[in-house]
């Protein structure tokens, strides 16, 4: 072991870390939380606000794998598909197969530089985590129980709230619900028999009606976001005073929502991702944090929007196909054109 790599192993630089992540963390949550004030005022600048503020906690630790721990992500994609990355709102399907499996997606993000407003469908146990948990709360993160009668409602109102979302983002969704292992394989694949489905060598069988709401929630959202926002201008007749006090704060109100219009963003894709690590690496949080260099290749295919079926049974049928295809990347396969190459990281602007 060389010299920079028995210091990245050291306990003394782990702590460095974890107290500039916490401390720093803590700091942004009490920046969003102050935030709120913007939100009857301004709900869009509200949000950008924040994306910005999210960025600051997620980028940590993708500095922590890309630099730290040295570790490559290649990306493997349609060359045309390419340029379209990062330019348009997207659902992004990943395996869960690994335990840095989560950074690799935020590194996918960064990339394309929608880091700071991506989202993800997770348990709500997550909302009271500090620090990631209460980022995620500020961004508008879409939550989950894990009971679908009680998720039906709760998950398709949280995603019909991103129809005017003022930022691109990934939403990410994890089918398989969660991460891989070999006792929980075996118990997915006897489901899978019982219901005449095929088996599936790497994945767990996807659980499909999560992704068929994702989709039908954020199908043409786009056409949703011209809407315009009450300026609260109403007020009660006789009272000149409070009739001012109004005009003035409508005044003020619609100043600042000049600032933040709300444009429209459609979701355009669903983006088939697929993450296999190199001579059978088993990739740890614990091995990037002490400097240990990983080879990632991530496998990307963009499907248009208008190709996944309407219907639920339908949109059921097409994952399960979609995860079939899976198992040539995680086997060695390759998706057709395979095309690698770096994207530089992308300024923001608060005016977007």
């Amino acid at each position: 072991m060389d010299l920079v790599g028995l210091l990245k192993s050291q306990f003394l630089c782990h702590l460095v870390f974890c107290y500039v992540f916490i401390a720093s963390g803590l700091i942004v949550n009490t920046i969003q939380l102050l935030t709120l004030l913007l939100w009857p005022i301004n709900k869009q600048l509200f949000r950008k606000i924040n994306c910005r503020l999210a960025y600051c906690v997620p980028s940590q630790l993708v500095l922590l794998l890309e630099w730290w721990s040295g570790t490559e992500c290649v990306i493997y994609t349609d060359p045309q598909a390419y340029p379209k990355y990062g330019k348009e709102n997207a659902i992004v399907v990943l395996n869960h197969k690994f335990e840095i499996d989560f950074l690799c997606g935020w590194s996918l993000a960064e990339r394309f530089g929608v880091l700071g407003g991506s989202k993800v469908l997770a348990k709500k146990e997550l909302a009271y985590v500090p620090i990631i948990g209460w980022m995620w709360y500020f961004t508008e993160m879409v939550f989950c129980t894990r009971k679908w009668e009680q998720d039906r409602k709760t998950v398709s109102k949280s995603l019909l709230h991103l129809r005017d979302y003022p930022e691109k983002y990934f939403f990410l969704i994890h089918c398989e619900g969660t991460r891989f292992t070999e006792k929980k394989h075996q118990i997915s694949m006897q489901v899978a028999q019982a219901k005449g489905l095929p088996s599936l060598k790497h994945h767990l069988l996807p659980r499909t009606k999560g992704f068929a709401v994702t989709v039908r929630s954020l199908r043409n959202v786009g056409s949703q976001a011209g809407f315009s926002e009450n300026s609260g201008t109403d007020s009660a007749p006789g009272a000149a005073h409070s009739e001012h006090l109004i005009t003035r704060w409508a005044v003020v109100r619609g100043r600042l929502l000049t600032l933040c219009p709300s444009p429209s963003l459609p979701v355009s894709a669903v983006y088939d991702c697929t993450l296999n690590f190199r001579n059978n690496e088993n990739p740890t949080l614990l091995g990037v944090l002490n400097g240990k260099k990983y080879h990632a290749d991530l496998y990307v295919r963009r499907i248009p929007l208008e190709e996944v079926p309407e219907d639920e049974a339908e949109c059921s049928a097409w994952l399960h196909k979609l995860y079939q295809e899976k198992v040539s990347a995680v086997g060695g396969g390759r998706h057709p054109r395979p095309r690698s190459r770096p994207q530089p990281w992308v300024p923001w602007g608060l005016g977007g």
